[in-house]
């Protein structure tokens, strides 16, 4: 490109008698040495657009201000090749005098300069947006497939055949004892479905809704546990307006569950708080004396779904004997 233009240039001056050109030896190295400088030049200009689209992209977006957009890049494209090209042919005419007054080549290179630099400025946002919408694109695609193979992999979980063996084994025991409560056994099993089916869809629900599932789910394991199983919820009523990842909570239960023993004179105490933009679920450490070990699966999909929607993730540990889960809860407003 910068040979071309040093081409066209120096054959523009050569026919107008702007320059005097004896021999096509000297055309060439005139060609030749212009390409050498303006590519050098081409260089130094190019960073700083680079800097000058990038900062105004995060300052002054096109959709925001088009024209005050247009109005400053032009007016920065104009600034750094006049300064570049000024500073460049200042420092040719150190090393090789120009023939012709000094002020009036400053003017003419600055002017070229200037022209080619908003015809660059304008190639360079251009590529800067493919590379952008590219990189986007590839991001959406990787995030719906990504998100493609946790739904998969949560319907998998919620469906979990041990989980409908032993509530179906409840339920047949309720039927023939208490058809009653049977009937509520039923009810509770229905909604915790239902609510699978109708979130596993969703990226977030608030958390009154997942409240309601959790109670539902507690529900069944205290009608098969008995008064072994303690669940205790005290939340700001304004938490229950924020939202958190479907299905959250059922992990963390089916973990508590799962990981930890159920016997009279020990019950398995579950409690919920909030502190400020967290919930807080604790149970008490009462482990198991054979568990089959944890794959983390629950626990790694419930982090991936939560860094696919806000900053914040999920935190998980032990304190003060008892094992805590800390999940961020989402404003609405977010």
């Amino acid at each position: 490109f910068a040979m071309i233009m040093q081409f066209l240039i120096i054959t523009y001056n050569t026919i107008t008698g702007f320059i005097r050109v004896e021999s096509m030896t000297e055309f060439l190295f005139r060609v030749a040495y212009g390409t050498l400088v303006s590519t050098i030049l081409g260089l130094l200009i190019i960073w700083p657009d680079i800097l000058v689209i990038n900062r105004l992209n995060n300052k002054v977006p096109w959709n925001r201000a088009i024209l005050k957009r247009v109005a400053l890049q032009a007016f920065l494209a104009i600034v750094i090749a006049t300064v570049i090209s000024v500073t460049g042919t200042a420092l040719v005419n150190l090393i090789h005098r120009y023939t012709d007054e000094l002020p009036r080549i400053l003017f003419i290179n600055a002017s070229i300069a200037s022209v080619v630099n908003l015809l660059l400025m304008a190639v360079l946002e251009a590529a800067v947006f493919f590379r952008q919408n590219r990189r986007s694109r590839l991001k959406n695609e990787k995030l719906l497939q990504e998100l493609s193979e946790i739904r998969f992999e949560m319907l998998k979980t919620q469906i979990n055949p041990h989980f409908l063996f032993n509530s179906l084994n409840v339920l047949s025991g309720l039927i023939e004892q208490d058809t009653r409560k049977a009937q509520s056994f039923i009810e509770a099993f229905a909604k915790i479905y239902h609510y699978v089916l109708e979130t596993i869809e969703k990226q977030v629900v608030t958390l009154e809704e997942e409240l309601k599932f959790a109670r539902s789910y507690i529900y069944l394991q205290q009608i098969r546990h008995g008064d072994q199983i303690g669940f205790t919820v005290n939340l700001a009523a304004e938490s229950l307006r924020m939202m958190l990842p479907p299905l959250s909570l059922q992990i963390v239960l089916e973990n508590a569950f799962k990981h930890n023993a159920t016997c009279a004179g020990q019950p398995l105490i579950i409690t919920l708080t909030n502190e400020g933009n967290w919930l807080l679920i604790r149970n008490v450490l009462l482990p198991r004396k054979s568990v089959t070990p944890s794959t983390g699966i629950g626990q790694k999909n419930l982090s991936r779904r939560y860094a696919m929607i806000c900053g914040e993730l999920p935190q998980f540990g032990i304190e003060n004997d008892q094992y805590l889960v800390k999940l961020p809860l989402i404003p609405c407003e977010n």
